[in-house]
């Protein structure tokens, strides 16, 4: 978009908040990075009646994208931590606003995941719920959070689509070259924030510095 530092739009996913101990940690780490952090808000989050939606966030995200781009500033997005849904939205956003969206930082986005595995390592006790097609509450990792509403639908819409084996199919249709998959071995769905991330981040921070210069060139 031009030579002005990106800000970095941080999409936290299901059990997550806008505001919890990850997002702060990826707040201070970007910071310290000389870049702005925005933590998304969605909306609805804490509405308890409410079946939560996956295009509801993408909308949100939307949103946000927009606002950056009228301050004439492009927009690095960045999903963790139960994060698979966040990922999802942004994936999507970046589809539907190539123009806007300079890098993506996608952590966890469900690998090794399908609605079974999920609901078994989450929310056990509601399998037959869910298979019932009844609204369960998913649980939060903030407990002034009431849990977010969820359905055997929306949670099916999210987790088929994103094994490894989509992962690596989508990375071969990306027309760019700065793509980097990493497979952190031993961390499983829940990465910390590692020596791996770090480099991994900083890798993309210097592809859309440079990327910037040549188009300043």
């Amino acid at each position: 978009m031009n030579k002005l530092a990106p800000i970095v739009l941080y999409c936290h996913g299901l059990g997550a908040t806008a505001r919890s101990g990850t997002a702060l940690l990826a707040k201070k780490f970007v910071e310290s990075r000389g870049l702005q952090f925005k933590s998304i808000e969605y909306g609805k989050f804490e509405d308890k009646n409410y079946v939560w939606n996956v295009d509801d966030w993408l909308n949100d995200l939307l949103m946000n994208i927009d606002e950056c781009s009228k301050q004439q500033r492009s927009s690095l997005l960045f999903g963790k931590l139960r994060w698979s849904a966040g990922c999802h939205s942004i994936l999507r956003a970046t589809l539907l606003k190539p123009q806007a969206i300079c890098g993506l930082m996608l952590l966890s986005p469900g690998v090794g995941l399908n609605l079974k595995s999920y609901i078994r390592a989450v929310m056990p006790h509601f399998w037959e719920d869910i298979c019932a097609d009844k609204k369960v509450p998913h649980p939060t990792t903030a407990k002034h959070f009431p849990p977010i509403m969820v359905n055997r639908q929306c949670l099916q819409h999210f987790v088929d689509i994103v094994p490894l084996l989509n992962v690596e199919k989508f990375k071969k249709k990306l027309e760019s070259k700065d793509v980097i998959l990493s497979v952190i071995n031993g961390s499983g769905h829940y990465l910390p924030f590692a020596a791996e991330f770090e480099e991994l981040f900083d890798s993309l921070l210097s592809s859309v510095q440079r990327t910037d210069d040549n188009r300043i060139l």
